[in-house]
């Protein structure tokens, strides 16, 4: 990406499409959400055996943003040193509201997000309706939010977040924000 566009943008304009990425690396990304990787809106999409590596996004994203209403599976997937600049956090992966994603196997690690939350995962939006999200068999860890979850945080009271025989350690949250 030479550090100057988003890598992939999988976007049906809202006519709610599967997108497939399997066996790619995804590295130095530069855009407003999803440095490294943006989903439509009721997108569904399905990653496996991805590394999302060294992207930034200025608002959302740094390696992964993902759009309202919309799906996501991801397995065996590397997130590592993305950021996100601004204040719409999720430094390794945004998840959007109202949709639901898993992710499986996968390492979520050294992420940012300097001025707001979620320095590795952040999911959903500051209004309801909220996102599912099931996370088994992954490591989350050294990342760093400015904000509230240094590792991983769900905004919003009404979502569901179900983490199994995960590893979650290492994560710090600095209270720049």
């Amino acid at each position: 990406g030479g550090g100057q566009f988003r890598i992939f943008e999988l976007d049906s304009n809202n006519l709610a499409q599967t997108h497939t990425l399997r066996g790619l690396t995804v590295t130095d990304g530069l855009a407003s959400a999803g440095g490294g990787i943006l989903v439509g809106f009721q997108d569904h999409c399905v990653f496996e055996d991805l590394a999302v590596v060294g992207n930034v996004a200025t608002s959302g994203g740094g390696g992964i943003y993902t759009g309202s209403q919309g799906t996501c599976e991801m397995n065996r997937l590397y997130v590592a040193d993305n950021e996100v600049l601004n204040f719409a956090g999720g430094g390794g992966i945004r998840l959007g509201n109202s949709g639901s994603a898993t992710i499986r196997n996968s390492t979520i690690a050294n992420n940012r997000a300097p001025q707001s939350s979620g320095g590795g995962i952040l999911i959903g939006f500051f209004s309801p309706p909220a996102a599912t999200f099931v996370m088994e068999q992954s490591t989350v860890s050294g990342n760093t939010a400015g904000g509230g979850g240094g590792g991983i945080q769900q905004i919003g009271s009404n979502g569901t977040s179900v983490v199994r025989a995960s590893t979650i350690v290492d994560n710090h949250v600095t209270d720049a924000a």
